[in-house]
């Protein structure tokens, strides 16, 4: 848990080095690198044919473990936003359903954080994911992306 106040150039620092630890996980993920994990999870939930969303879920779900989704949680709370939510807070069967139903991997439920202020509400976009037939390509935003939105929300 991050618990320090982060600034604006913390989260800016951040995001460097979350981008860098991210980008191997993209490289295993595009390579079917979750499958096993995937594969387990979709047996306990006998939802064989969904192991492919599921690894896309347990990849999304390690993502916003790390520490920069964990400070711009922080730096949400230090504005007063409410209700923050990320792919890491709901169980995988929920997410594999909303998948199921059509939601596709680039909503914000499964790339981004989402919270809400009064009259605003609020989606930082960490990741982009695009499928082009049976190929998928991730990538982390850039900092200008999340920096404009982070901005958006300290302005009183």
């Amino acid at each position: 848990m991050v618990t320090n106040l982060s600034t604006l150039a913390d989260l800016e620092k951040e995001h460097i080095k979350f981008k860098k630890e991210v980008e191997p996980k993209i490289g295993i993920f595009e390579k079917n690198g979750y499958m096993p994990q995937a594969k387990e999870t979709a047996q306990k939930l006998n939802k064989i044919p969904r192991i492919r969303d599921l690894g896309y879920i347990t990849f999304a779900k390690e993502v916003f473990s790390m520490r920069f989704p964990m400070m711009i949680i922080a730096f949400l709370r230090d504005k007063k936003a409410q209700n923050i939510c990320n792919v890491t807070d709901e169980d995988s069967l929920s997410q594999l359903e909303r998948i199921e139903k059509g939601v596709s991997w680039n909503n914000p439920q499964f790339t981004a954080i989402t919270a809400e202020k009064p009259r605003m509400s609020i989606i930082i976009q960490l990741l982009k994911v695009t499928k082009h037939n049976k190929k998928v390509e991730a990538k982390v935003a850039e900092w200008h992306e999340i920096y404009t939105v982070l901005h958006d929300i300290s302005v009183p």
